[in-house]
């Protein structure tokens, strides 16, 4: 081999050491990337975009195979950055810079901000995607060589090379600047067409409480079905609507309006057009009114107006379309920091357990931490304190309790320190005690008498086993909250009230109502006036998990239950989770990056404390938002409103408002921990958004896991043979009405086993879930036994299971992207891989979304110990070294 061939070797092998390095320096920012090639831009992976990870064992895969490909990073909400492509005139008549020029002069300058160099001379202007917006990407829509990149799209990042250059930074430490106003109203898309003038709103207030409750179930599910299903929705509710005008329960007017103001309602009347949406609306009545349904004689007598009682069949017994939950709502991972949101993933893997686990343990955590240490406030006399009330509600063995012990470790250092300072300082303080009673034995009249000692207090965060009396006693040592954590809560609510001192004491449910509030906690007692309390302002959080079948049980829901009149129920913020697939073993565990990051956070907060005026009095410290974020919430907040006014589920939205307020504190105070300020900056609107996700992610929880206490309807969640049963119909749907609206057993046994990964499960089981969910048995293809499926089973099982995937490789979560503005349902959006070239698709929304990570260095977090590469082995590369180039450092 020549020396010049042996050079070129060594060359090409330290280019491709240094793009994946630069890939890992991406992948520990939690960007999304994916591998491209270097002819033609397009991805080396079969879905493109949709393949792109921050896994680093997944991109070492990729570049071990691939290690000439160029970097793709995908754009949107998966990112968090927006590209503006200015090409330079390569083209005739295309010059990027004179449009961009023009647009300038027509409005302002661009802010200043990251920009990249292309290997043709091109420029990418990259800004901040914002939080619960969606972008898509155009080509030309600004002027000629103005390209955009946003949801469903791409860019190439540096140090990526082609066979024309290399892509590098222009200013790589400039952090992302917001989009400017004026170039966002330039790529909004058009305003919908006005729609035909409605009639005034039909209320359904005058139905009986069994079949209103059942068409705002229908009505509500249409109104939220996301983009892609919404025929589907308006068919099937026509179909249910229909049933009940043909047995006499709702007239047909009445039907067709409310069917049609919920088609507007969610976009199908401007996407499909009035003409379109009443069709389909007819042909739903029409089979309807075909198979009419009556009240059953039990629901006439009586029905619950406090919970969303769904209906019956008409023999009484309810209907396997209404007995099984759908899937939990996923969690919106893009709410959390994009190395916070790496820690919940890890966990979800390391312990096997559905994502929405580590997310509660997360916000128990933090709730556990900020208390009453800041309090936000955002109109005055209204003020939410950090503590929350959160469990999961899912079946035992599903890996809440080691996945919980894992994020309360760091507390329970901090604790532990606190305990060794304490006791050290509690044998001093019994020494200078002994001390100073010697001392005033001896002393004579008129002696001087030392001061007493001050008996130090011992500081904690949580507590597990404790009676009320015992909680206030911590109350008064640590003002600035406490956490009652119990793996199983329904030992707590249980005992409540068990070992409570009557009038002296209160009740346990009184006692903690007014410590979620912060109010004060007051003990009188005759018996030891020395174990009086008084606590100005109690905080108290709750954190835990409880099983499905235990919640009527232990709480007293119900048009008679006190824990709902008294709001206690309300309070509590319940998780669903459930396995999609069985806890295989595992070799993952909670990285030791993801552990300190872990750490880094508590420590941060746990400094926080409560402070004091010069006469003794707590200092309140209050954070406020700003005008924008205040904006954001108070839409919100109006949609809540008119959604408790006209819902059945008024009790349950009552707290929401003041919640959603308590996860955006968290959420600010996380932030703050993470770059190391005091969190007394006011919120943005970047984390109101976020927080106001977080808390529709709640609220549909809630949806579902109140329905656990309405005995009328007996709701469970679905067995996972059933569900697998039910995703494989819908879709396997053209394959079965292909078959006559058949499927064979062996069919139905192989994709089946497929779905759950489980090749030895037996055919029995199968078939007797498929009896239960309807599907009765039939002959096929000569003598073969299978199963008929008929279409008004097609279209209930895809209301339950047809919008939900699987997107990673942890248990539990779906993927369904995040509403595209706060407050609006998720959906899953297939996305077709573009022509070659950069990808020109617009309007498509990617199957994970991300938090906006900031690529520059100063705005990432600079406290000491938090890690630079969340990954289980050591990085080959030192990506904070100032000699480390500085195109990848990031």
């Amino acid at each position: 081999m020549k020396p010049e061939d042996n050079a070129n070797s060594s060359t090409a092998e330290q280019l491709q050491a240094e793009i994946l390095a630069a890939a890992l320096g991406y992948a520990k920012k939690g960007l999304p990337i994916f591998p491209c090639k270097p002819k033609d831009k397009r991805p080396y992976t079969d879905h493109g975009f949709k393949d792109a990870s921050s896994d680093p064992q997944i991109i070492q895969d990729w570049w071990g195979r691939w290690p000439d490909a160029l970097i793709g990073l995908s754009t949107g909400r998966a990112s968090g950055i927006f590209a503006l492509d200015v090409d330079l005139g390569h083209k005739e008549g295309e010059n990027g810079l004179e449009s961009l020029s023009a647009l300038e002069a027509a409005n302002s300058p661009l802010p200043e901000t990251k920009r990249t160099r292309t290997p043709s001379g091109g420029l990418h202007y990259l800004f901040r995607h914002p939080v619960g917006m969606k972008i898509g990407n155009s080509a030309g829509k600004l002027g000629l060589g103005l390209d955009t990149r946003g949801d469903g799209g791409y860019v190439i990042f540096p140090p990526s090379r082609t066979a024309k250059g290399k892509y590098s930074f222009e200013n790589p430490q400039t952090p992302l600047a917001e989009i400017p106003d004026w170039l966002l109203k330039l790529l909004a898309p058009p305003a919908a067409p006005k729609q035909k003038q409605l009639t005034p709103p039909v209320q359904t207030s005058g139905l009986l409480a069994y079949v209103r409750t059942a068409i705002e179930g229908e009505l509500n599910r249409l109104a939220a079905s996301p983009s892609g299903t919404r025929n589907d929705a308006l068919n099937r509710a026509s179909f249910a609507l229909g049933q009940w005008v043909g047995g006499g329960a709702l007239s047909e007017d009445e039907a067709e309006c409310l069917l049609f103001q919920a088609a507007q309602s969610c976009g199908l009347v401007a996407d499909d057009g009035e003409n379109s949406v009443r069709k389909t609306i007819g042909s739903g009545f029409s089979r309807g009114k075909d198979n009419p349904r009556s009240v059953p004689a039990s629901a006439k007598k009586a029905c619950s107006n406090s919970v969303d009682v769904v209906p019956a069949g008409e023999d009484g017994q309810e209907s396997e379309e209404t007995r099984i939950l759908p899937p939990p709502p996923p969690v919106p991972l893009e709410v959390f920091p994009a190395a916070v949101r790496a820690i919940l993933e890890e966990a979800a893997e390391a312990f096997a357990c559905p994502v929405q686990i580590p997310t509660t343990c997360l916000l128990g955590v933090l709730s556990c931490l900020v208390g009453g240490t800041r309090l936000i406030s955002l109109r005055p006399s209204w003020r939410e304190p950090g503590n929350i009330w959160i469990a999961t509600v899912a079946a035992s063995g599903i890996g809440k309790t080691p996945c919980a012990a894992a994020f309360f470790s760091p507390v329970k250092r901090l604790e532990y320190e606190a305990f060794r300072q304490w006791r050290e300082e509690y044998t001093a303080y019994e020494n200078e005690l002994d001390f100073y009673r010697k001392e005033r034995q001896k002393a004579k009249r008129g002696d001087p008498i030392p001061d007493k000692p001050i008996q130090p207090k011992r500081r904690q965060a949580y507590v597990d086993d404790a009676t009320v009396e015992a909680l206030g006693e911590v109350l008064s040592e640590n003002p600035r909250g406490i956490m009652w954590r119990r793996d199983e809560l329904s030992g707590i609510i249980a005992d409540m009230d068990k070992y409570s001192s009557g009038n002296s004491g209160g009740g346990t449910r009184s006692r903690l109502l007014s410590s979620y509030d912060g109010q004060e906690w007051k003990t009188s007692r005759t018996s030891n006036p020395t174990r009086n309390l008084y606590i100005p302002h109690a905080y108290v959080g709750i954190f835990g998990g409880i099983q499905p079948a235990m919640l009527p049980k232990v709480f007293e829901a119900g048009a008679s239950g006190v824990d709902e009149a008294s709001g206690f129920l309300q309070r509590f913020m319940l998780i669903r989770a459930e396995r999609e697939k069985p806890g295989y073993w595992t070799e993952r565990y909670l990285s030791q990056p993801s552990k300190d990051l872990l750490t880094s956070i508590a420590a941060a907060l746990w400094t926080w404390d409560i402070e004091y005026d010069a006469e003794g009095r707590e200092v309140e410290k209050i954070v406020t938002a700003s005008s924008q974020a205040k904006s954001v919430f108070i839409e919100w907040f109006n949609r809540i409103a008119q959604e408790e006014f006209l819902s059945q589920n008024a009790a349950l939205l009552s707290k929401l408002k003041g919640q959603a307020q308590r996860l955006c504190l968290l959420l600010h105070c996380l932030d703050a921990a993470l770059v190391g300020n005091d969190g007394m900056n006011p919120v943005t609107e970047d984390t109101m958004r976020r927080a106001l996700l977080l808390a529709d992610w709640v609220k549909e929880h809630q949806v579902q896991c109140w329905r656990f206490f309405a005995a009328e309807q007996g709701a469970k969640q679905a067995d996972p043979i059933e569900r697998a049963i039910m995703q494989v119909v819908v879709e396997e749907y053209a394959r079965i009405e292909a078959a006559g609206w058949r499927i064979s057993n062996a069919d139905l046994l192989t994709l089946v086993q497929s779905k759950l990964k489980m090749p030895g499960l037996s055919a029995v089981k199968i078939g007797r879930a498929a009896s239960g969910l309807g599907l009765a048995a039939c002959s096929v293809n000569k003598g073969d036994r299978g199963r008929t499926v008929t279409k008004e089973k097609i279209v209930e099982f895809k209301a339950t299971v047809g919008t939900v995937g699987t997107v990673g490789k942890h248990c539990g979560t779906t993927g369904r992207s995040v509403a595209d503005t706060v407050g609006q349902p998720s959906a899953t959006v297939g996305v077709n891989f573009p022509d070659p070239g950069l990808p020109t698709v617009a309007d498509s929304t990617p199957t994970v979304d991300v938090l906006p990570e900031l690529l520059a260095a100063q705005e990432l977090p600079t406290h000491p110990t938090v890690p630079t590469v969340p990954q289980e082995q050591p990085p080959k590369f030192d990506f904070d070294d100032p000699n480390f180039p500085d195109e990848v450092r990031i």
